[in-house]
């Protein structure tokens, strides 16, 4: 078994020779530490969402594990957080939390990411977010 120590984050250089044998990377975009017995899958209702819609964040895990809550990070397009979630898994190992879009920290138009943890197993989507430009009053 390999010493994986810590996940560099911001496209830091991972310091430990054997961080990439602790990965498992799947064509469809999932990341799974290979020594995890969970699995996560995150997705959203719509692929483009515009002022004071609601994003729908919906998926599932393998296996539940004991006392273990889903952690939703949103981030902007500058990779800023928007909004961090705790989320509990249902008895049919599914989740869906309701996120309202609308504030200031909904200011940038562009692609904002979703990124899911439940234990050491991640996966992340991305969705389009647009202004709605007459509601802000801007037109």
């Amino acid at each position: 078994m390999y010493q994986c120590g810590t996940i560099p984050v911001f496209a830091e250089t991972p310091r430990n020779p054997n961080f990439w044998n602790c990965l498992t990377v799947y064509q469809n975009q999932h990341y799974v530490h290979s020594d995890d017995v969970y699995a996560v899958h995150v997705e959203t209702d719509k692929q483009e969402y515009h002022t004071n819609d609601v994003v729908i964040i919906s998926g599932y895990v393998d296996n539940i594990g004991s006392n273990t809550n889903l952690t939703i990070t949103i981030y902007n397009p500058l990779l800023e957080v928007v909004s961090i979630l705790q989320v509990a898994i249902s008895d049919d190992n599914t989740f869906e939390e309701s996120l309202p879009i609308g504030g200031s920290l909904w200011e940038q138009n562009g692609i904002y990411s979703i990124s899911v943890q439940y234990g050491k197993a991640a996966d992340h989507t991305d969705f389009l977010y647009l202004s709605d430009l007459e509601s802000d009053g801007l037109l």
